[in-house]
């Protein structure tokens, strides 16, 4: 979850259980000038100190359902493989 952990905090916390507990944790863990992404939706109400978003903190959601697994996946894929050819190809050309 943490990116670029520095001792105040990282900068950008992803949330993806929808765990309460991990939810307010991620919250907690994230820079006061940091953003905190939820991609997992809680069952529960959670509980954060609001006054950090008045002071640049962003607490924001993710907007999902537009994915279509059956052709977003091989296509992620089929991307990756072209990305770490063209580094290999580069690499040994250098």
């Amino acid at each position: 979850m943490p990116r670029d952990r520095g001792r105040q905090g990282t900068r950008q916390g992803d949330e993806t259980t929808g765990v309460k507990g991990v939810i307010e944790m991620a919250y907690d863990l994230t820079h006061a000038d940091g953003t905190c992404v939820l991609v997992g939706v809680p069952h529960e109400k959670v509980s954060i100190s609001t006054l950090p978003i008045h002071f640049n903190k962003v607490l924001t959601g993710s907007h999902g359902g537009d994915a279509r697994p059956h052709v977003d996946i091989p296509r992620i894929i089929r991307d990756g493989v072209r990305a770490g050819a063209a580094l290999l190809r580069r690499h040994h050309h250098a």
